[in-house]
């Protein structure tokens, strides 16, 4: 009679899941009778298992240009110098026309009145599309006319004298001129923007705002310290950022050849973003990557992945304080990553290392971490059996004695 009880006590505490339940990483999409609504994928750890996840992309998270290795001296060679005027615009003149200068590239297109024996070695040149430079004594050569001075000279004016060439010439042409590349005038862009580069300046005015633009735009991390720094004959005009964005007198701002923009903070400003920055972090303003730790630790927790670099399954594993030595199953550690393909959606691989062997440790040192991956370790057979037995016992001699007291 006794006995019996027993059993209906164990199979109530059974049912009603007092009996400790093992947490595990399962294959498929179905756990017990549920429809998880994952496809979950177990792929074991190997070099060639290992070199297929990190191949998966994955950007660190960057830190600001003031706390870049080479910031200082990037900054101190790329960065304005000379006198500067703080918030002060540069003088808003009117754009000027286009002038050709050395190494701008010119095509003449011929009309259809033109005909082969007035322009033989012309025609064949535009053809082929090939174009005449302005060399470095400001003149193109143009077959069997000669060499004819453009630089300096507006598009008009440059059609106007190489037509005067012809006719010196002996040539009555009909055609038009155009500029086919703008080589001779640029204005350098660097600092926090996408894509520093020299951005030339052409038929149509170059405002500053749409060289800034044109570089790949702004990419600061507070506006509220950066500047747009631009130096013209050394003089530099620096600008707020907030200011340049929110001014319509900053839409206005015409570019000339020679110029150089900067965008970012000066030396001056590198210890205030610093210290901007830091605040943010500080107050979680700044966006960070993570992954997690579950399982057999001492206690789960989210583990910080680094700036500027990639971090390894060994800067979470070989954390002392964390992993359970006495009750972790280093057969089953497992690195849960879901699919980030679209057409994937719901698809789930659980990375498994063996380390067991503690070869496979190795492993570890090579495995990148991604953001929200979720290390998860298995508890031992004989811990779940232990934690069975721990709470069956205590709740089954209760609900015995019950039991009995209820039946005398």
């Amino acid at each position: 009679m006794r006995f019996l009880a027993i059993l209906t006590a164990c199979a109530m505490l059974s049912g009603c899941g007092v009996v400790y339940t093992v947490p595990s990483v399962s294959d498929g999409s179905v756990f017990g009778d549920q429809d998880t609504g994952f496809d979950v994928k177990i792929v074991r750890m190997t070099p060639e298992t290992t070199i297929a996840a990190n191949l998966e992309e994955y950007i660190p998270a960057r830190l600001p240009a003031a706390f870049q290795p080479a910031s200082a001296d990037s900054v101190a060679k790329t960065a304005p110098s000379g006198s500067t005027s703080s918030g002060r615009f540069p003088p808003l003149n009117q754009p000027r026309p286009y002038l050709l200068g050395v190494g701008d590239v010119v095509l003449l297109a011929v009309n259809a009145g033109a005909t082969l024996e007035n322009l033989p070695d012309l025609i064949t040149a535009q053809s082929k599309r090939q174009g005449f430079i302005v060399q470095d004594d400001g003149a193109i050569a143009v077959p069997d006319v000669g060499r004819v001075r453009v630089a300096d000279l507006t598009l008009a004016d440059a059609e106007a004298e190489v037509f005067q060439a012809m006719l010196a010439a002996g040539i009555d042409p009909q055609f038009t001129m155009e500029i086919a590349e703008f080589n001779s005038q640029r204005v350098a862009v660097g600092g926090e923007v996408g894509n520093p580069s020299l951005v030339p300046i052409t038929l149509k005015p170059l405002f500053l705002h749409e060289a800034v633009q044109l570089a790949g735009g702004a990419r600061v991390l507070d506006p509220m310290v950066a500047r747009v720094q631009l130096t013209r004959l050394g003089q530099t005009y620096s600008i707020p950022m907030e200011r340049f964005n929110t001014d319509p007198a900053a839409k206005r701002i015409v570019l000339q050849d020679g110029d150089s923009v900067f965008v970012g903070l000066d030396t001056r400003d590198q210890q205030t973003e610093r210290d901007v920055f830091k605040d943010r972090l500080e107050l979680g303003a700044v966006e960070r990557h993570y992954a997690y730790m579950t399982g057999e630790i001492r206690v789960s927790r989210k583990f910080e992945l680094p700036f500027e670099r990639t971090a390894t399954l060994a800067d979470i594993l070989f954390d002392a304080t964390l992993i359970s030595i006495q009750t972790a199953d280093y057969e089953e550690i497992y690195v849960i990553r879901v699919n980030q393909n679209p057409s994937e959606a719901g698809g789930i691989v659980a990375y498994n290392l063996d380390a067991s062997n503690a070869v496979n440790l190795a492993l570890a040192g090579q495995f990148e971490m991604r953001h929200n991956d979720i290390v998860f370790i298995a508890e031992q057979p004989i811990t779940s059996w232990n934690r069975v037995i721990s709470q069956l016992i205590p709740n089954l001699l209760l609900s015995t004695a019950n039991i009995v007291a209820t039946g005398l």
